[in-house]
């Protein structure tokens, strides 16, 4: 059994999945970077496993970043030398400040548009992603580049307007849309938690989506609120895994595992 992501996995989780496997006679295969984002429960193991005297197999180079600098600049802010990291993603011109949370929202808005603009396919699109640590601060930038894309023609009107814990949220064809819980879509089949795509139809009927990879899905308008939201900015821990052209990362609220992780998603910028 190989898992992914494997510092996510809590203590008491981890021992179960040993006990398992065990038992059938397998092996348990763990695949992460204990510089990432660490696990919500109580854990360590997978930090522990990692030391060198547990003799892991371990990725010496940076298969990601195309740049030498930036993946240099990575290699210091995993290693706790945060003040080398930022002078060179600073000489690099990467680092944007802003004076308010309103002007934050805005640039990032508009880098987005500027990021986004030469492309024509969905997967293109999908290409930018933007970072934050906090909800509130990923709901407030998908608004806000859903309003300038709506502004500057790139999406139409909404369709369709659902209610969502945090209050009404319209919806458009041509939405980037995530599934932030499994649910089942309109013919009994499970869709995973975290996959994203493009919002193709969206109407009191029902909201047909694209994703990434496989055949397209329908989910029932009254069962979408409970697992549909906007996927043009993400938490990092919804992009860890991933991996895009450009990253728009907000730094307010990172921690070091978050930062290394939010800063490592995109290849070119």
């Amino acid at each position: 059994m190989v898992v992914d992501e494997a510092g996510m996995v809590g203590t008491r989780q981890l021992t179960q999945l040993l006990e398992q496997v065990d038992h059938v006679g397998g092996r348990l295969l763990l695949v992460g970077d204990p510089a990432q984002l660490p696990e919500i429960d109580a854990g360590g193991m997978f930090r522990h496993l990692s030391h060198a005297e547990q003799r892991p197999s371990v990725l010496t180079g940076n298969q990601r970043q195309r740049h030498p600098w930036e993946a240099a600049a990575l290699d210091r802010l995993r290693a706790g030398q945060h003040v080398a990291a930022l002078v060179a993603y600073a000489r690099n011109q990467r680092i944007t400040p802003v004076s308010s949370r309103q002007d934050l929202h805005t640039q990032v808005a508009a880098d987005y548009l500027t990021a986004t603009a030469g492309a024509t396919t969905p997967q293109q699109t999908r290409q930018t992603v933007v970072l934050a640590s906090q909800h509130e601060d990923v709901d407030a930038l998908n608004h806000q580049i859903r309003c300038a894309l709506q502004q500057s023609g790139r999406l139409g009107p909404d369709t369709i307007t659902l209610e969502l814990p945090d209050g009404p949220v319209g919806f458009a064809p041509g939405d980037q849309v995530i599934i932030t819980k499994p649910c089942r879509d309109s013919a009994g089949r499970k869709v995973l938690n975290g996959t994203r795509g493009q919002l193709l139809a969206a109407d009191p009927a029902g909201l047909r989506v694209q994703p990434e990879e496989g055949p397209a899905f329908a989910l029932r308008t009254d069962a979408a609120p409970d697992c549909l939201r906007h996927g043009y900015a993400l938490t990092v821990h919804k992009a860890q895994g991933l991996t895009a052209s450009t990253a728009l990362v907000v730094a307010e609220g990172l921690t070091r595992n978050a930062a290394y992780t939010a800063l490592s998603r995109g290849r070119d910028r």
